[in-house]
């Protein structure tokens, strides 16, 4: 007690020094623009005014037919908001500020020509695939976008980030070179979408209850049989990330497409939200996956579990930014 007292005292004599603060910003509470970069201002930007032209006029139908434009994840192929490909690398000017066109052609050309000669145009990249027509330009940008994107609906934002986030990024990390090569490029443009399936109608996303099994043949192929729930862009999706439980009870992931034999992905109706996305089942009777299609370096779920919970905590960043900022326009504008 005598030192708390004593500290107390001590603390009041000393001299309080003036703190400056910087004038609010509703609209930017923790002044995000003076803290990032001339190329994530143009990578925000970018994403701003996708998200403004081309995905609010469309939010409220989608939302209200629960129907999703597959065409959206061509258009953030080409535009670059795949997040792990962001579109070629930016060579920004001060004296050329971005100021983004009328169409959606037009921006592409428009970010396009705002390339350096050195760089070749008609690739992708993104913020930590390296190769495979990707390239990186970091976190931050991945925020930026998703933040943008969040502004409009989130559904959209879960569309775009299980592309990026849980598909291109398992088939990078536990791929082979051939597997990277097939996949990455067609993803980073849209040209194919993605979906992650591990969520399981009995056990939710709990991997240690995994009923869903791979079942090893004699020459090196795999049977899998079972079903996964909840799957976001399932029933749009040529490519799926299946995760299932071998003899031995390790995890294991593998390429599936929606031809195989045995394999269905419909659409689960009557969603309360997130309606503006797709989301769906997945059932597997006893399919034939062959050698190739197996992620090799994929066993257990730990890293891809640890890489998976930083790249949510950035999306959910994102979300809380869009709700402080939502609510502040709301109280300020009313």
């Amino acid at each position: 007690m005598f030192v708390r007292q004593l500290t107390k005292r001590t603390a009041s004599c000393l001299p309080r020094s003036k703190t400056t603060f910087a004038p609010y910003d509703w609209a930017d509470p923790f002044r995000l623009s003076s803290q990032i970069s001339e190329e994530e201002t143009m990578v925000m930007e970018t994403a701003k005014a996708y998200a403004r032209q081309e995905l609010m006029p469309r939010v409220v139908e989608a939302n209200r037919h629960e129907n999703f434009d597959r065409k959206i994840m061509s258009e953030m192929g080409e535009l670059g908001l795949l997040v792990r490909h962001l579109l070629l690398s930016l060579s920004l000017s001060a004296a050329q500020p971005f100021s983004p066109p009328r169409t959606l052609q037009h921006r592409v050309q428009a970010i396009s020509d705002s390339l350096t000669p050195h760089h070749h145009r008609g690739s992708a990249q993104g913020p930590t695939i390296q190769g495979y027509g990707c390239a990186g330009v970091g976190y931050n940008a991945y925020g930026l976008i998703a933040r943008e994107v969040e502004w409009v609906d989130s559904a959209y934002r879960s569309a775009m980030s299980v592309q990026s986030s849980l598909v291109m990024h398992p088939i990078n990390t536990f791929g082979t070179e051939e597997q990277k090569e097939k996949y990455l490029p067609e993803l980073a443009l849209g040209r194919l979408v993605g979906c992650f399936g591990l969520t399981e109608p009995n056990h939710g996303s709990d991997p240690s209850s995994m009923e869903t099994r791979a079942r090893k043949q004699a020459d090196g192929s795999w049977r899998l049989s079972g079903s996964k729930n909840w799957i976001t862009n399932s029933p749009i999706a040529d490519v799926f990330i299946i995760w299932a439980k071998d003899d031995d009870g390790d995890i294991r992931s593998f390429i599936l497409d929606k031809h195989m034999a045995g394999f269905s992905a419909p659409k689960i109706e009557g969603k309360f939200s997130l309606r503006a996305s797709t989301t769906g089942m997945i059932f597997m009777d006893d399919v034939a996956v062959p050698a190739a299609n197996q992620l090799p370096l994929a066993k257990g779920l730990g890293e891809l579990r640890m890489r998976a919970v930083r790249w949510r905590h950035v999306w959910l960043a994102a979300r809380e930014l869009i709700h402080i900022g939502s609510a502040l326009r709301w109280t300020t504008c009313g």
